[in-house]
């Protein structure tokens, strides 16, 4: 068995015990970080599942469930009162703003509306509602996008204070949002960025 000059020259040499061992510990430490991130995960759907405060050590059962199901209902009309309050202060907001003629004046109005629809989306019937999540958003997106430019005709504001309207109402659908996004086009406003 003759080994010539090249071939030497390709081979190395390792010690494999050596090798085995930082194997099995790269193998070991990936297998960590696989569980710490299933871990996370796993306490991330216990808080969004059916836990109570304070309940986060404890198994799903069909009692927490109920117990969540009932503090709905109370927690709703509290949310729904609250939400009604800050859908009249913006509407109250985009009547003054119907009267200025002064654009630095409306870029001031737009702030304020955008703060009551942060506000919104802050409560949770708004925000696990996905059209009235949306409707939120659009009436944000049409405001940041369409502020500086010229001033807001009283059409304009008048839709965008139908969008709060329509978040006020039980029953809004998905073809609402819709006919309220084609209306807001058709009087010459950007609902999306020029690049989606």
């Amino acid at each position: 068995m003759e080994t010539t000059q090249s071939k030497l020259n390709n081979v190395y040499i390792v010690n494999s015990e050596s090798f085995v061992r930082t194997a099995v510990l790269m193998k070991m430490n990936d297998l960590e970080e696989q569980i710490l991130d299933l871990d996370n995960e796993i306490k991330n759907v216990k808080d969004l599942v059916f836990l109570e405060k304070g309940e986060r050590t404890e198994h799903f059962s069909l009692e927490n469930k109920r117990k969540k199901e009932n503090n709905i209902g109370s927690c709703v009309s509290g949310e729904w009162d609250e939400a009604q309050k800050i859908i009249a202060r913006a509407i109250a907001i985009f009547s003054e703003w119907e009267e200025t003629e002064d654009i630095r004046m409306q870029v001031q109005y737009a702030a304020l509306i955008m703060g009551k629809v942060d506000n919104l989306k802050k409560i949770d019937i708004i925000h696990l509602d996905e059209v009235k999540n949306k409707i939120c958003t659009l009436i944000k997106n049409v405001l940041r996008l369409n502020i500086a430019e010229v001033m807001f005709s009283d059409n304009q504001i008048q839709l965008l204070k139908d969008g709060f309207l329509l978040i006020s109402q039980e029953t809004t659908q998905k073809d609402d949002l819709l006919q309220l996004n084609r209306k807001l086009r058709k009087e010459g406003l950007q609902t999306m960025p020029a690049w989606e």
